[in-house]
C-alpha cells in the first residue's frame, strides 16, 4: 500500500480531528501521520515530525514497532512525553493497521492527573506512620506500607503474598476471620485483636477496614488500618485494678461505717433504758447504786466497821 492510498488518507483524516493523540507510522519506524493534539503537546509543526523516526514521541523505548509487529499484538502502554521539563504521561493503545501494508496505529489519551493521583496516593499510604496493610479478598497481603513495618517488624518484600493470618497467633486465627468478613460484608468497620510482630510479641490492636472497589463498584481488596492499643490495654487492664481494690475498700468502709452506727444505736438505747431506770427509781424512792461505784462500798465497810 502506498502512503497516497484512499484508506490511508481517510484515516489519516480522521485522526487529525480526533480528541485523543494519534499517529501512524510505517513499520520501519517512521512517522507518516500526526494528529495536532498530538504536535501541540510536543511543540513540533507537521514539517518537523513527519518522516522522522517515532523515537521522537516514544524515547524510551526504541524497539516499539518491532515489538508490536514481530509479537502481532495490540497493547496498551504508558508513555511520557517531555516538553521543557513538564512531564505528560499518555496512555497508548497500539495495533498494526494491516501487517501487509505497512502502517502502525497509536493512539492515546492524558493520564497524567489519574497516575498524578495515584502517585500521590501511593505515596502517602507507603509514608505513613499508621499501619497499612491492603489484602485481597482471599486475604493474602497485596501492600504493606512502613508503618505496618515499624510495628510488626516484617518488610513489604517478605509479606507481600503471605496470608495476612500469617501475623495472627493461632487462637485468634478464628476470630480475625469472622473480622474480616464483616469488613467484606460492610457490617463492621472496627473490631479489636491480637498480632504477632516478627520477634514474637503479641500485642493488641484495634483494626479498622474498609472494602475497596473498582471502577465499576466490584470488591476487590481490603484497606485495614492497624492501631496499636497494648499501652491502652495495659492502662485498662490497671485502672480496672485499682477501681476493683477501691470497691474492696468502699466494701470494708461500709461494713465499719455500719457496725459503728449500730453500736452507736446501741448505746444512745443503753443510756435511754438507764435514764428511764433512774427515774422510776427516783419515782420509788429507792437509789439506784451502780455495782462499781466506790464511794457507797467504802461507805458500807466502815458502817461494818462501827
Amino acid at each position: 500500500m502506498k502512503n497516497n492510498d484512499p484508506s490511508l488518507e481517510q484515516l489519516s483524516k480522521f485522526l487529525l480531528s480526533s480528541s485523543e493523540y494519534s499517529v501512524i507510522t510505517s513499520t520501519n519506524g517512521k512517522i507518516t501521520s500526526v494528529n495536532d493534539k498530538l504536535l501541540h503537546k510536543l511543540g513540533f509543526a507537521k514539517n518537523d515530525i513527519v518522516g522522522k523516526s517515532v523515537n521522537l514521541i516514544f524515547p524510551e523505548n526504541k524497539n516499539i514497532i518491532n515489538n508490536i509487529l514481530e509479537n502481532r499484538f495490540s497493547g496498551n502502554f504508558i508513555s511520557g512525553l517531555n516538553r521543557s521539563n513538564n512531564i505528560t504521561y499518555i496512555k497508548w493503545f497500539s495495533c498494526g493497521l494491516d501487517l501487509d501494508s505497512n502502517f502502525v496505529l497509536f493512539s492515546g489519551t492524558d493520564v497524567t492527573d489519574i497516575l498524578s493521583q495515584s502517585h500521590f496516593f501511593e505515596n502517602v499510604v507507603r509514608q505513613s506512620a499508621e499501619v497499612i496493610i491492603v489484602i485481597s479478598l482471599s486475604g493474602n497481603i497485596i501492600d504493606w506500607n512502613i508503618g505496618a513495618e515499624n510495628l510488626l517488624g516484617y518488610t513489604k518484600k517478605e509479606m507481600v503474598g503471605q496470608s495476612f493470618f500469617k501475623i495472627t497467633p493461632d487462637d485468634h486465627i478464628e476470630e480475625a476471620k469472622k473480622c474480616l468478613k464483616l469488613f467484606r460484608d460492610e457490617k463492621c468497620k472496627d473490631c479489636q485483636s491480637k498480632k504477632l510482630t516478627k520477634d514474637g510479641k503479641i500485642i493488641d490492636v484495634s483494626v479498622s477496614g474498609n472494602l475497596v472497589t473498582d471502577s465499576l463498584g466490584s470488591p476487590v481488596s481490603l484497606a485495614l488500618f492497624i492501631r496499636d492499643i497494648t499501652e491502652i490495654k495495659k492502662q485498662e487492664g490497671e485502672l480496672k485494678y485499682h477501681v476493683a481494690v477501691l470497691e474492696d475498700k468502699n466494701k470494708a468502709l461500709g461494713i465499719l461505717e455500719r457496725f459503728i452506727v449500730s453500736r452507736e444505736l446501741k448505746l444512745i438505747e443503753l443510756k435511754k433504758q438507764i435514764s428511764d431506770l433512774s427515774k422510776q427509781a427516783t419515782k420509788n424512792g429507792d437509789v439506784l447504786v451502780s455495782p462499781n461505784y466506790d464511794s457507797n462500798f467504802s461507805n458500807t465497810t466502815e458502817g461494818a466497821k462501827n
